[in-house]
């Protein structure tokens, strides 16, 4: 996912559901693992569980 992050069509990009992300269609190809993206939507929602 980080390899994508600067890639995306706007700067502020978070990778939910803004046209033009690459982190996105990614997900979306399978190129980016399902659960990592959950796992990063978590993350930005402040509801990191991992330990």
């Amino acid at each position: 996912m980080r390899a994508l992050l600067n890639q995306c069509r706007y700067h502020n990009c978070q990778h939910v559901h803004e046209p033009g992300c690459v982190v996105r269609e990614a997900v979306d190809k399978g190129k980016i693992a399902l659960p990592r993206y959950d796992s990063y939507l978590s993350m930005l929602a402040g509801q990191d569980n991992r330990h």
